[in-house]
């Protein structure tokens, strides 16, 4: 991964493409290129700290859930939306320089 900012829009974009997903090939494509945007964003950051490995998790099950690929735990479609967007908006925080 060249550019964490980068890897960010990225998952933010895929964020955006699981509310939109809608069909088996859309869905997987989401779920395939956040995974992996996940991992890298781990590999890159996972040791960092327990807070943004915990927010880079959040984002990742949300955004896996919106298109059926986890669990829901009974959230629908707007909360899992939201959820995923808040944890992205934290970890961008947490990223930022002090």
């Amino acid at each position: 991964m060249n550019s964490i900012p980068l890897a960010l829009d990225l998952l933010e974009r895929q964020i955006r493409l699981a509310t939109e997903a809608s069909n088996d090939f859309e869905k997987a494509a989401v779920f395939a290129a956040t995974s992996v945007l996940f991992q890298d964003l781990n590999n890159e950051l996972g040791g960092t700290s327990d807070d943004i490995g915990d927010q880079l998790e959040l984002i990742r099950w949300y955004t896996c859930a919106l298109v059926g690929y986890d669990v829901d735990n009974g959230q629908d479609k707007t909360a899992l939306h939201v959820g995923a967007l808040g944890a992205l908006q934290l970890l961008r925080g947490l990223l930022q320089p002090k």
